[in-house]
């Protein structure tokens, strides 16, 4: 699986960091500044705070790009995971144990919360957060800023803070087919 990333603008003084662990495809292009497989900020209950143990590790899927100053950190109990096709744009945080879908697009600030799910096709606005284990389905757009605290069905389009459903995604794929089952095309 694991190939030679392209580095764009490599030099060594801004070159990614890439944990040894991570595991990742062809064709993935990392920016200046990218961390990959840094140790999670998850701790556990009570004082003092003690890190709970990295179990797991980050799987990047083929074709990815992650523009500067990104991170995606290792799991703790699962893999954090990033889907074939995805683009994330800079200065984005995805947590640990995060799963990202294939063909995401994670725009500039966005936060993803440790356990989230993003499922295929999603696309998240500029300044988004993402609270810890929240699911969003195939198909959603979530507007900039908004600030999610549950979980978002698929083919829905979301913004506010707190997020507020506004209505269906009938077209995910620029190509005229909907995904929703409201009826319209």
């Amino acid at each position: 699986m694991t190939s030679d990333p392209i580095y764009s603008d490599w030099n060594p003084d801004s070159a990614p960091v890439i944990d040894p662990s991570v595991k990742f495809g062809v064709n993935c292009r990392f920016h200046p500044f990218v961390t990959i497989g840094a140790v999670p900020f998850s701790f556990r209950k009570g004082i003092p705070r003690v890190r709970k143990p990295v179990l797991a590790g980050v799987l990047i899927g083929d074709d990815v790009e992650i523009l500067s100053h990104t991170n995606i950190d290792r799991g703790t109990e699962r893999d954090t995971t990033i889907g074939d096709g995805t683009r994330i744009d800079r200065l984005v945080h995805v947590a640990h144990d995060a799963q990202i879908g294939k063909y995401c697009i994670l725009v500039a600030g966005t936060i993803v919360g440790g356990f989230v799910v993003l499922e295929d096709e999603v696309y998240i606005g500029m300044n988004v957060s993402i609270k810890p284990r929240v699911r969003i389905g195939k198909g959603a757009l979530i507007g900039a800023g908004s600030v999610v605290l549950g979980d978002i069905p698929a083919c829905e389009v979301w913004a506010g803070n707190p997020a507020r459903y506004l209505r269906c995604n009938h077209d995910t794929t620029g190509l005229g087919n909907s995904c929703c089952s409201c009826g319209a095309s």
